[in-house]
C-alpha cells in the first residue's frame, strides 16, 4: 500500500492485509520467504527485501464458528532493483588539444546510467554554456578553459540523479603570422653585369621545415633554400621569395617577402689614345701629348711613361721639351667605373722623332754685306729683341741702314738654330762681334741656369730677358765676372731671348723655361 513492485534497492515497502472474519482481535503473523518478520499489525513495512523474495500474512481469527481458525494469504513476489550511479565522461571529438584560436572544436559526452532521456548541462569555466545536448562545439576557447558536462539522470534507481564529468584543459594557441624578409647578403646594389649574387631569406614563424620559393620578376627560379644565389641578373629586375611555413597556428601558410629591385650595369671596354701635338720635333721644342679616354669615368687616373719608365702628372696632357730621338710615350689609364674590362688600360705608343737644332750661324762680314755661315734657310732679323727682315733669307744681306743684325737658321724639318753673333752697323763702319759670345747652361731649365762669357767683362754689361712677344721681363747689370748665376722663380714656362749688352756689343740667345 505504500511503494511500488517492482522497487528500488532500499526503498521502503509498506504491505497491509486485509482479513475476513477475523473476530474482533486477529493475529497477524508477516512472513519473508516463509520466515516471520514483522509484528502483529494488519500492515508490515520493510526496507530491506530482494528481488524475489515473497511476502505473506497468516491471520488468525477469534471469530466464533471459525474453521479453520487460521488463513494465510496470497504471497507477493518482490522484484526490488539495484541502486544505480549515474556518470559522465567527454571527450574532444573533433579538433584537437592543442588546437588554435578560433578553431571549432567539438566535444561529445557519454552518459551511463542516463537513463532514457537524460539532460546535458556543459559548462566552461563552471559557467553554463551550449545547449541540452551530448555534444558542444565552440570556437572561441581559450587557453587554460576547462570544459565539463553535468549529466541529470531520468533512470530508475540512481543516485545521485546528476553526475560530474571530468573536464578537458584546453591549450589554445594564437594564430601566427608568417613573413620572410630577403637581404643581398653577398655583393653590391648596384652591381656589375655577370657579378655573382647572393640573397639570403629570413623568416617569422615559418615552422620547422618551411619551404622557400625564389623569384626574379615573378618567375620561379632558384631551389627550396633560404639562399638564393645567381650571376645573370639584368638591370631593373625584381628579386622576391615565397615562404611556406608548417607552423602550427598559422593565419596563413605563405609570405611573400619585399622585392629588390636590381641595378646591374654592363660592363665597359676601358682603352685610351694618344696624339702629339708634332712629330717629328725639334730639340729642346715642348711636345704635348694628350690622351683621349674610353669610359675612363668620372675621375680617370693617368701615369704617362717615357721608354717605359713613369713620368709627368696625374693628368689628361704630358708636355716634356727633353725628349730624345727615337723616345717612346704612352700612357696607362685607370678608370674609375664601376663596371669595366681592360682596366687599367694601356695607350697606343708614340716613337716620337727628334731633330736636332741647325748650327748656331756666324756672321762675318764684307763692307755693308753680312754673311752667315749657314747656306741655307737663314732670316736675317733687325734691331734687338729684333723684326724679321721680309725677304731676307739668303746666306748674305746686304745692310740699308744702321742697326743691329742677327740671323736665325731654320733648317728642312724646322728646326729652329740658336741666334748668331750680333752685328751693329754704325755709319756703314760694320764691327764685327764675333769675338763676343756667352753659353747659357742648362737649357731648357727651370729658370734656375747660368751664363758663361768667353771674356772677362772690362766694366758692367745689361742682362735682358724679353719673353716671345718681345716684352722685357727681367733685367740685371753684370759685373766684372765670367760666370753668373740666376734663379728666376717669378717667371713662367716658355720660350724667351736673353740679350746682353756691352758697351762694345750686343749678343742675343734663346732661353727656354720648363717648370
Amino acid at each position: 500500500t505504500s511503494g511500488t513492485n517492482p522497487s528500488c534497492s532500499g526503498t521502503s515497502l509498506t504491505f497491509t492485509a486485509t482479513s475476513t472474519n477475523g473476530g474482533t482481535t486477529p493475529i497477524y503473523q508477516w512472513q519473508v520467504n516463509g520466515v516471520n518478520d514483522g509484528t502483529n499489525s494488519p500492515t508490515y513495512t520493510s526496507s530491506t527485501l530482494t528481488t524475489g523474495q515473497i511476502v505473506t500474512c497468516i491471520l488468525t481469527s477469534n471469530a466464533n464458528c471459525a474453521t479453520p481458525i487460521s488463513a494465510t494469504s496470497t504471497g507477493d513476489t518482490m522484484s526490488i532493483n539495484p541502486m544505480l550511479v549515474p556518470s559522465v565522461s567527454i571527450a574532444l571529438t573533433s579538433g584537437t588539444n592543442p588546437s588554435c584560436s578560433g578553431t571549432s572544436l567539438t566535444f561529445t559526452a557519454t552518459p551511463t546510467n542516463g537513463g532514457t532521456t537524460p539532460i546535458f548541462q556543459w559548462q566552461v569555466n563552471g559557467v553554463n554554456d551550449g545547449t541540452n545536448s551530448p555534444t558542444y562545439t565552440s570556437s572561441t576557447l581559450a587557453t587554460g578553459q576547462i570544459v565539463t558536462c553535468i549529466l541529470t539522470s531520468n533512470a530508475n534507481c540512481v543516485s545521485p540523479i546528476s553526475a560530474n564529468s571530468t573536464g578537458i584543459t584546453m591549450s589554445i594557441n594564437p594564430l601566427l603570422v608568417p613573413s620572410v624578409s630577403i637581404a643581398l647578403t653577398t655583393g653590391t646594389n648596384p652591381t656589375c653585369s655577370g657579378s655573382s649574387l647572393t640573397f639570403t631569406a629570413t623568416p617569422t614563424n615559418e615552422g620547422t621545415i618551411p619551404v622557400y620559393q625564389w623569384q626574379v620578376d615573378g618567375l620561379t627560379d632558384g631551389t627550396n633554400s633560404s639562399t638564393f644565389t645567381t650571376s645573370a641578373l639584368t638591370n631593373g629586375q625584381i628579386v622576391s621569395c615565397i615562404l611556406t611555413s608548417n607552423a602550427n597556428c598559422v593565419s596563413s601558410n605563405t609570405a611573400t617577402s619585399a622585392g629588390i629591385t636590381m641595378n646591374v650595369s654592363p660592363i665597359l671596354p676601358v682603352s685610351i689614345n694618344i696624339v702629339a701635338n708634332f712629330n717629328p720635333a725639334c730639340a729642346g721644342s715642348l711636345v704635348t701629348f694628350t690622351a683621349t679616354p674610353t669610359n675612363g669615368g668620372t675621375t680617370p687616373a693617368y701615369q704617362w711613361t717615357v721608354n717605359g719608365v713613369n713620368t709627368g702628372a696625374n693628368a689628361p696632357s704630358y708636355s716634356d721639351a727633353a725628349l730624345a730621338n727615337n723616345d717612346v710615350i704612352a700612357c696607362i689609364l685607370t678608370s674609375n667605373i664601376a663596371c669595366s674590362s681592360g682596366n687599367p688600360a694601356n695607350s697606343n705608343s708614340i716613337t716620337l722623332t727628334v731633330n736636332p737644332i741647325p748650327t748656331t750661324p756666324v756672321i762675318t762680314q764684307n763692307f755693308d754685306t753680312l754673311f752667315s755661315s749657314v747656306a741655307f734657310g737663314n732670316q736675317w732679323f733687325m734691331g734687338l729683341p729684333g723684326n724679321p727682315i721680309a725677304g731676307a733669307i739668303n746666306q748674305s744681306y746686304v745692310t740699308t741702314s744702321n742697326n743691329d743684325y742677327y740671323v736665325i737658321v731654320t733648317d728642312a724639318n724646322g728646326c729652329v738654330s740658336d741666334t748668331s753673333n750680333v752685328f751693329n752697323v754704325f755709319n756703314t763702319n760694320i764691327e764685327n762681334h764675333a769675338n763676343f759670345s756667352f753659353n747659357i747652361y742648362p737649357n731648357p731649365n727651370n729658370g734656375n741656369f747660368s751664363i758663361q762669357l768667353n771674356n772677362l767683362l772690362d766694366g758692367a754689361a745689361d742682362f735682358e730677358l724679353f719673353d716671345a712677344i718681345g716684352q722685357l721681363v727681367y733685367k740685371k747689370k753684370l759685373i766684372n765676372k765670367n760666370n753668373h748665376e740666376f734663379y728666376l722663380r717669378g717667371v713662367s714656362s716658355g720660350i724667351y731671348t736673353i740679350k746682353i749688352t756691352t758697351s762694345e756689343n750686343s749678343l742675343t740667345r734663346k732661353l727656354i723655361i720648363q717648370k
